[in-house]
């Protein structure tokens, strides 16, 4: 954002860099340059720059309107300009009120997400909708989980059905219909 200084004209002549015609009245200094006020336009819509503040892009002027409309990121979800802090996530532009999750809306930007299918999830959400549930406990996976007989279990789950001990590094035979570990098995 840079600010216009209007004064009064010198005593010198002072050139206008639109025009190159000398300024007799009143002088816009923007962009280290003096202009006509009238001559000092919005690249785009080529309206005068009324207000004090107007940006540069390009080493050219803009007034806000057209600045936002031209040149900032537009929100994944409402569609409206980004004016503060981009959230990039996804590959993708969001305000930091509009990152949120999928499922239950909860803010995402300082938490932290999962992606599934190119949409955010919080870590809640993410494992109830899509990790693998366990045999014996039916919570979530979400990390490491031991493979039996087409099952999956949370390391800590998957025990002797004897000692009740974590079958972990051990073996483990079907006795019955139920998993025994090497230990028991010997007993």
């Amino acid at each position: 954002m840079s600010t216009v200084n209007i004064v009064k004209p010198a005593t010198t002549t002072v050139e206008c860099a639109s025009c190159h015609q000398p300024i007799a009245d009143m002088i816009v200094q923007a962009m280290d340059k003096s202009w006509h006020q009238e001559h000092f336009v919005c690249t785009h819509c080529k309206q005068p720059i009324t207000s004090q503040r107007f940006h540069v892009y390009d080493n050219q002027p803009y007034c806000e309107v057209d600045y936002t409309e031209l040149f900032l990121k537009k929100c994944t979800v409402c569609g409206e300009p980004i004016k503060d802090v981009v959230v990039m996530a996804l590959a993708k532009p969001w305000h930091k009120e509009c990152f949120n999750c999928t499922d239950c809306s909860a803010a995402l930007s300082q938490n932290g997400y999962h992606e599934e299918d190119g949409k955010p999830y919080c870590q809640h959400c993410f494992e109830v909708k899509f990790c693998p549930r366990c045999k014996l406990c039916e919570k979530p996976i979400v990390d490491t989980s031991v493979i039996a007989l087409g099952d999956k279990y949370h390391p800590g789950c998957f025990r002797c059905s004897k000692c009740d001990e974590p079958v972990l590094d051990r073996t483990f035979k079907m006795i019955k219909g139920v998993q025994v570990c090497s230990n028991c098995d010997k007993h």
